[in-house]
Formats: structure tokens, C-alpha cells, sequence
């Protein structure tokens, strides 16, 4: 699967699992971002995932009734991010939906 395309299966399986959560994150206008995404098509996708994945990741770490009821969708974000640190953050929620 090119770039492209796991970016937007990243973000989509962020959007559903916020839209879970009841939240939305709208993308911040940003001339720095718009700039790097000039020389590095795609960077502006990157950065507004990067924005989702933390919100959803806040949301879940305070609502472990969430983590538990949305396991699966929190599954498909943590196996859509290409990124080699961000998943442990989805990890770690999962790993605490035994808890307590």
C-alpha cells in the first residue's frame, strides 16, 4: 500500500474511533505546516493525525469504560499507524482495559 494510502487508513480509523469517543479534532491552520507540506507532500495529513492520535489517546487514558467498549476500534488505529513509537500509546490503553 503506498503512503498515501495508509495515511488516509490511519486517519480514518482515527476519525471513527473519536467519532466513538464523541469528539472531533479540527485541523489548526498552521503556516509552518503549510509550508513543510509544500516540500513534503503529505506532511499536513502526518501532522493532523498526529493531533487526532494524541486526543484520542487523552480521551482514553481518563475513561477506561471507553477503552473497554471501543477495544476494537482502538485496535484498528494502533494496526493502521505506520508510526514506529505512536503505537504504544494505543498499546498501552489496550493493555489497561484488564485493569481494575
Amino acid at each position: 500500500m503506498e503512503r498515501a494510502a495508509r495515511l488516509d487508513a490511519q486517519e480514518a480509523a482515527l476519525d471513527a474511533l473519536l467519532a466513538s469517543l464523541g469528539t472531533r479534532v479540527e485541523p489548526v491552520e498552521d503556516a509552518r505546516v503549510a509550508r513543510l507540506d509544500a516540500t513534503a507532500p503529505g506532511y499536513a495529513q502526518y501532522h493532523r493525525i498526529g493531533h487526532k492520535r494524541q486526543a484520542a489517546y487523552r480521551l482514553l487514558l481518563v475513561d477506561r469504560a471507553a477503552a473497554h467498549r471501543d477495544y476494537p476500534l482502538v485496535l484498528d488505529a494502533l494496526l493502521a499507524d505506520d508510526d514506529l513509537s505512536s503505537p504504544r500509546w494505543f498499546a498501552q490503553v489496550l493493555a489497561g482495559c484488564g485493569e481494575g
